[in-house]
């Protein structure tokens, strides 16, 4: 038997929070035999007693008598010195062989240790500053001071509030405080938004870590920005607080709010250039848009427009409470070139960084347009690109613009080495085959931000677009090809097809809607494809013919369009390019209007998308300028020939400058998401209410640690660690003691009373001041004793 069974029951000790029922013994027994070395200070003592010889002498009268003045002090000190010397011996031979005492109260209990989890929040909100310090600063102090008050053996992780990565900034469990408060440390303000389900996702899975350790605590330090914690899709909304009560079920949650709720804010909330393209020597119209976020005051704010940094036009502009108005700019670009534009408000206020929102501009002398040529012909009016080469140079000022285009027409099988980075729009007309290196050619381009329209004639071989340009619907064409319909006699009526005048929602065509007799419904096409749309494709219908099938589709392919036109844009497959009165000139000139704005707004990105630039080979690099001045150098893809960077964790500027040159590469302008300018906030009946009904959480302006829970001693690891402190402070007093024995015995007496008050503070007072005040009585008789024969000061 291992263990011995105390009983100790109520009558014995007299109440009942002393009843106990004990299993008290040693894990390794066989490591007792070693408490004889305990004796080895006594033998010592023994061996080395003095051996002298009586001889009578006068003069050792006077030493007889002053040593058994002092004879019972001495002894007395050796004695304790020996007996201290012994002990340290027996209590360390006591640990090693592993005690243990279940269950006899919590003198020997430690408080369990806690895997607390940090979530801070840096997105674009935090940024308001209403007193000395911004939210965010508010959010970094109170987070270093949730890690400072953690204790030895608790663990630590750190999260993010965002969107872009690295979002846990501590993966796993860190048991050092300083390597989490450096993290804090380097903590940065960013533009973010607080994606919540993310953090709460991240949340999740931390708690599984550290499993050894059974207390848990997540703590939030944000501003609860109720756009964030509470979005107006119902679905999310439910899936924070189902996840949030998941959270608290595993672990103690606590929200500590910074900033004041509710704050008034007056931001631009959106700018925009109305114009699909800018050119030189055209007027340039912008949009602002103004919001005042407050609930019960309206604002007035003068807002300035800037090209380059120089103010060219200002309007003063007043906003009702909780509404938005609208200023219009316009302003003339002289030179061709890239242009950076913002919109601001002169005086700034609280939240400086939405007075601002920012374009990269553009500006080009004309539209360069690429049209690929598919059926070669010995006279140019035969050729698939005639008529639009002659509507595209030639536009109505109405239109494109008077000269705003630049056209090159290239056979089909020259378009492998064209660099489509210079163009704006491309066009194939009636080309047979598309070959793989040519549809990755062509992603590239639209998916970077450029326009392509596919027009059908004769030659075009259908199981081909479908494989290379459909692809199954993850390619550019926006439906399969099916079979042809109708022919080429036209004095056939029933192979005549007419477009249909009455859905005429898109940009293209909706000039003319309500507008009839402008020669749309007089169109004659003698034949065209037929074609399926995938389901959960999202294409859009720009014009059908009369019997329902499409004439013209368009579907977006990241920053770009893709237009097919069914039919052909020569007079092969009908009379559209060649009518009189034909609607053919307006719809191609709206179309390049149309699928040249991706081609702007791929300079245009919101903060946390990517930024690239397309056309760049494997060899080259480019320096990144932030907008807070710092550098970084960018690779070009060797697989995709671009320059992407993908830190956008700030709003303003970037500008791609070509390594070992002084060329710029080109100018992006980043945008904060408007929905951080609403500065309302989720309140704590809000918590209790919705997010988390019933359930318990914290929620506390200040940081105050929760009682933390002791752990059971089974395994007698409290014990174990009390007799191992005990041994480090006698052997201090030993040596201190050897040396000056009274000022050992005072620090024996202070390691007694710091004893007693780490017991009568957190541990149970019954048992610490009792053993306390025992010591203490002890240790006082013994030194009043010894004070009585003398000085306390050993030889």
């Amino acid at each position: 038997m291992n263990g011995l069974h105390l009983i100790f029951n109520e009558s014995i000790l007299g109440h009942s929070s002393f009843a106990v029922f004990a299993q008290a013994g040693f894990a390794n027994w066989g490591m007792l035999g070693w408490a004889a070395v305990a004796g080895l200070p006594v033998l010592i003592h023994l061996l080395h007693r003095r051996r002298y010889k009586v001889t009578d002498w006068a003069a050792m009268q006077f030493l007889l008598q002053a040593t058994r003045k002092h004879s019972r002090r001495i002894r007395l000190e050796q004695l304790l010195l020996l007996a201290i010397r012994v002990l340290i011996l027996l209590l360390l031979v006591t640990a090693l062989a592993r005690p243990y005492m279940s269950a006899l109260g919590s003198f020997f209990q430690s408080d369990a240790p806690t895997h607390r989890i940090v979530v801070v929040d840096t997105s674009m909100s935090l940024a308001h500053q209403s007193s000395e310090q911004s939210r965010f600063e508010q959010a970094r102090e109170l987070a270093r001071e949730v890690i400072s008050s953690s204790r030895q053996g608790d663990a630590l992780n750190l999260v993010r509030m965002g969107t872009l990565p690295p979002t846990v900034l501590v993966q796993k469990p860190s048991y050092q405080k300083s390597q989490v408060l450096s993290e804090v440390d380097n903590l940065r303000q960013t533009h973010e938004v607080a994606d919540v389900v993310t953090s709460l996702r991240d949340v999740e899975t931390l708690l599984a870590e550290a499993s050894a350790i059974t207390q848990k605590e997540v703590v939030f330090i944000s501003d609860f920005q109720q756009t964030s914690w509470q979005p107006e899709a119902s679905g999310r909304q439910s899936q924070v607080g189902r996840t949030l009560k998941r959270l608290s079920e595993q672990a103690r949650v606590f929200f500590l709010p910074v900033g004041q709720p509710d704050a008034a804010n007056l931001a631009i909330s959106s700018f925009s250039i109305v114009d699909p393209y800018v050119t030189t020597g055209r007027p340039a119209n912008f949009r602002v848009t103004v919001s005042n976020h407050s609930l019960n005051s309206s604002g007035s704010r003068s807002v300035q427009l800037v090209v380059n940094d120089r103010v060219v036009a200002s309007e003063q502009v007043d906003i009702a409470a909780d509404d938005s108005a609208t200023v219009d700019f316009e302003t003339t670009f002289a030179s061709a070139g890239e242009f950076r534009v913002e919109a601001r408000f002169a005086n700034e206020d609280a939240l400086s960084v939405d007075d601002h929102r920012f374009l990269a501009v553009p500006v080009k002398e004309k539209l360069n347009v690429l049209l690929v040529n598919g059926r070669p012909a010995g006279r140019p009016r035969e050729t698939a690109t005639f008529y639009l080469q002659q509507v595209l140079q030639s536009s109505p000022e109405t239109a494109i613009g008077m000269n705003a285009t630049a056209t090159q027409v290239i056979g089909d099988g020259e378009l492998a080495a064209v660099d489509l980075s210079r163009y704006d729009c491309v066009f194939l007309c009636d080309v047979a085959l598309i070959t793989e290196q040519e549809a990755t050619l062509l992603s590239r381009f639209v998916e970077a931000g450029g326009g392509l329209v596919i027009c059908l004639g004769d030659r075009v071989q259908a199981a081909n677009y479908n494989q290379t340009l459909f692809a199954d619907g993850q390619g550019l064409l926006p439906a399969k090809l099916l079979e042809t319909a109708g022919g080429t006699a036209e004095d056939d009526l029933d192979a005549i097809f007419q477009f249909d005048p009455i859905e005429l929602k898109h940009p293209i065509v909706n000039a003319y809607l309500g507008n009839p007799g402008t020669g749309l419904e007089d169109t004659i096409v003698f034949k065209y494809f037929r074609t399926s749309i995938e389901d959960g494709m999202q294409v859009e219908r720009v014009l059908n013919f009369t019997n329902g099938d499409a004439a013209l589709l368009d579907r977006k392919v990241g920053w770009g369009r893709v237009i097919l036109i069914t039919t052909s844009v020569d007079d092969r497959w009908g009379l559209w390019p060649v009518q009189p009165n034909t609607s053919f000139p307006p719809i191609i000139s709206e179309t390049v209007r149309y699928v040249v704005a991706g081609r702007w707004a791929e300079r245009n990105r919101q903060v946390g998308e990517p930024l690239t630039l397309t056309g760049y080979r494997s060899d080259r690099s480019a320096i990144v300028v932030a907008p807070d001045q710092t550098e970084a150098t960018l690779q070009a893809s060797s697989s995709e020939n671009a320059l992407q960077w993908d830190n956008t964790s700030l709003s303003g500027f970037y500008e791609f400058r070509i390594a070992s040159t002084d060329r710029g590469a080109g100018w992006f302008a980043v945008n904060p998401d408007p929905s951080e300018s609403q500065l309302h906030t989720v309140s704590k009946s809000t918590f209790e209410q919705e997010l988390l009904p019933g359930a318990k959480f914290s929620y506390q302006p200040t940081w105050k640690e929760a009682p933390r829970v002791s752990q059971a001693d089974d395994d007698g690891n409290g014990l174990i660690r009390w007799l191992l402190r005990a041994v480090l402070c006698l052997i201090f007093v030993e040596q201190l003691m050897a040396w000056r024995f009274g000022w050992g015995l005072v620090a024996l007496l202070a390691c007694i009373v710091c004893t007693v008050v780490r017991q009568a503070v957190f541990g149970p007072l019954a048992w610490g001041t009792a053993f306390g005040l025992v010591a203490i009585l002890i240790i006082l008789r013994v030194t009043m004793r010894s004070g009585k024969t003398g000085s306390v000061t050993s030889n």
